[in-house]
């Protein structure tokens, strides 16, 4: 028998035929060959030598393990207290009895349309109180169904299933839909983030108070997120503009708010998306019309600021998060003496100053800063409307994504002038995200419970949309280089990468930042 042979390990001869699963890099059996002390040694024992090594590798597998443990504790121990904060959002709405509430309002105008009544009983507030009234839910008179008739036809097959099951499928298409539109926001601004960026965002996109509002109610809004989100990725992320009309001429025909990102799509110049949009709101008008006649689209439009003017008598702030509402809680408390009519003249005030600064900011910004363009857009529908809810807050969320990038970006730029944009850009969004969150809600519910004059915290909505506003503007009219062919735009796909910064990673140069 050959000894030198056999000691020679398996993997390293030569024979015609090895199997591959047995060559290196896959098995090494190198390690039969050693004498015998030195694999004894290589474990640990028979040596004190082999002992000390030993207690060294068992001293860095316990370091090593704990490296890994660690942070999976730490991170289930914030997703537990993630999911008591959200379940005990969940439990005061049914408490109140408004878990599913919103949806009650759809289910209904899904009925009228799927049972062929009277197309007039669709927006007729009686019957809807009297539905509500059967599921048990509060008389609030001030609520009613105000959305256009096309969607009541568009989700009406919702209706097929019984009311209990049809609701939570509707949540749970909403949330669904809400963290793709998040996914889709994240992916443009951050091709390369971390999975701790990512759970960073996730989290806070979880604890955002107008998400949870809207998610159990049932309402429509994170719907609409979703579709606002895709036509930016669409149109900003793989430049299909006909495309990414669609989604937004749906978020139209859903509610009519979303109609100021048409009117900015066409201050950008963004013809063919624009033209899209006013297809796909055509088509699906036009539909409804011969199905439902066109009488119904005209009623609803000649009762649309009705509509309106019914849902603002549920109070101010903290219902209506806008400048009307804010001021109205201040005439409430008289801290202020103004009529109705100073109110609506400062609102309308207020809205023309902010097209001027949009209309500006549209002819200032440079193919470049498209994620401005996002920022901005997704603003529009909260700034000039007369009523903010609380749950319509969540079109916020777009901006501050924005500026959280600016953030980061800021960083990578080794300026004082630089670090000083990204401090502040830290600040704002880090304090908008703290805002927004459902802790702070709690709190701020539990401080106003206790001392009522300090009503005026509950404005602090309206403030943070009024931030990321005059922050976005700053970042607007901040100085930026103009693009060249020798001199590229810093954040353009043919910038050089830049180190990462925990937990972001880099985003330039990954070829996502082009106009």
């Amino acid at each position: 028998m050959d000894v030198q042979g056999f000691f020679v390990p398996y993997a390293q001869r030569t024979p015609p035929i090895v199997p591959s699963f047995f060559q290196e890099p896959f098995i090494n059996f190198s390690w039969i060959a050693q004498p015998s002390r030195a694999r004894l040694t290589r474990v640990g024992i028979h040596s004190h030598t082999g002992k000390r090594q030993g207690q060294e590798v068992t001293k860095n597998t316990f370091k090593s393990a704990a490296k890994k443990i660690i942070p999976w504790g730490f991170w289930t121990l914030v997703l537990m207290g993630v999911g008591v904060v959200v379940a005990a959002e969940w439990y005061g709405l049914a408490k109140m009895r408004l878990l599913r509430y919103d949806y009650a309002y759809f289910y209904y105008a899904f009925q009228v349309i799927l049972h062929h009544q009277s197309i007039t009983q669709l927006y007729a507030p009686h019957a809807e109180q009297a539905f509500l009234a059967k599921w048990q839910f509060p008389y609030l008179p001030y609520n009613q169904y105000v959305y256009p008739p096309q969607f009541a036809l568009f989700w009406s097959y919702f209706g097929k299933l019984p009311f209990v099951p049809s609701a939570y499928l509707w949540m749970a298409m909403s949330a669904v839909l809400y963290a793709l539109g998040v996914f889709l926001l994240v992916k443009m601004l951050w091709p390369h983030l971390s999975k701790t960026g990512k759970l960073l965002l996730a989290i806070m996109a979880l604890l955002m108070t107008p998400f949870q509002i809207d998610l159990g109610v049932g309402n429509v809004n994170s719907i609409l997120f979703a579709a606002l989100a895709l036509s930016f990725y669409l149109l900003y992320h793989l430049h299909k503009p006909w495309w990414s009309g669609v989604p937004l001429g749906l978020a139209i025909v859903f509610k009519v708010t979303p109609v100021a990102l048409l009117i900015y799509l066409l201050l950008r110049r963004q013809w063919r998306a624009a033209t899209a949009t006013l297809l796909t709101t055509a088509v699906l008008s036009g539909l409804t019309a011969v199905r439902l006649g066109s009488g119904i689209l005209f009623q609803y439009a000649h009762n649309f600021l009705g509509f309106g003017q019914t849902s603002m008598k549920n109070g101010p702030a903290p219902y209506n998060q806008s400048l009307l509402g804010v001021l109205e809680m201040f005439v409430q408390h008289h801290w202020l003496t103004w009529s109705v009519h100073v109110q609506y003249g400062l609102f309308i005030t207020f809205s023309a100053i902010v097209a001027v600064v949009v209309l500006w900011i549209s002819r200032r910004l440079q193919s470049a800063d498209w994620d401005l363009d996002i920022a901005v857009a997704s603003l529009t529908p909260l700034l000039f409307s007369p009523l903010v809810e609380e749950m319509h807050m969540i079109f916020a969320l777009p901006a501050l994504l924005v500026l959280t990038r600016r953030a980061q970006q800021a960083f990578a730029i080794s300026t004082w002038r630089s670090h000083v944009t990204g401090t502040v850009l830290t600040f704002v969004t880090l304090g908008t995200a703290v805002t927004l969150s459902l802790p702070v809600t709690y709190l701020l519910n539990f401080v106003t419970n206790h001392w009522k004059e300090l009503f005026w915290v509950h404005t602090q909505m309206f403030f943070a949309l009024m931030l990321l506003f005059f922050t976005t503007v700053w970042q607007s009219f901040a100085h930026r280089p103009r693009q060249t062919k020798k001199e590229p735009y810093p954040y353009g796909p043919t910038a050089k990468p830049t180190p990462a910064i925990s937990p972001w990673q880099p985003t330039v140069g990954s070829g996502t930042d082009r106009p």
